[in-house]
């Protein structure tokens, strides 16, 4: 699992207001986007603070998925390619084992999330062990007060992934 934070403005113009003396804050990610995909929240509703949307912009067309087999486990490398956004993950319904981070092997522990900051690594066991269905991979920002969540469909197989809402 990639997980990033999307300025939308280009990398230059984030150095200035960082590198600028007295620093400029350049404010929260515009979107976040896991295994590259993601969906700009503005355009799902009625603003779009200026910026053009796809017309078809809708969690079908633009949320990733990963599916998984009942009763398997499936271990997951979670990698934040983060900025500057320290975010929690968490699998709707589903619990994790760290057994690994950094690249160290350690002994095994369960969450029901995780947080993660920029560069971080770890490695986690997911056991596909509820009724199948879609379930939402989430990221949710840590240490702020707002920023958008990142999505993925965690896809049981056998299950239609379509007409995925966002709650």
């Amino acid at each position: 699992m990639f997980l990033q934070d999307w300025y939308h403005l280009d990398g230059n113009m984030r150095r200035t207001g960082l590198d600028s003396n007295p620093f400029i804050w350049i404010g929260n990610a515009q979107s976040f986007v896991i295994n590259g995909g993601g969906i700009f929240a503005p355009c799902l509703g009625d603003s779009t603070e200026g910026l053009s949307c796809a017309d078809d912009c809708s969690a079908d067309n633009y949320i990733k998925s990963i599916e998984f087999e009942q009763d398997k486990t499936y271990r997951l490398r979670i990698i934040a390619g983060t900025g500057l956004i320290g975010v929690n993950f968490a699998i709707q319904g589903h619990k994790m084992t760290v057994v690994e981070v950094e690249g160290t092997v350690v002994e095994p522990y369960e969450v029901e999330n995780l947080d993660i900051m920029p560069a971080q690594r770890y490695s986690v066991l997911v056991t596909a062990d509820q009724a199948p269905g879609n379930y939402w991979g989430t990221t949710a920002v840590r240490y702020r007060s707002t920023a958008p969540t990142g999505y993925i469909n965690i896809k049981y197989k056998g299950t239609p992934e379509t007409n995925l809402t966002l709650d």
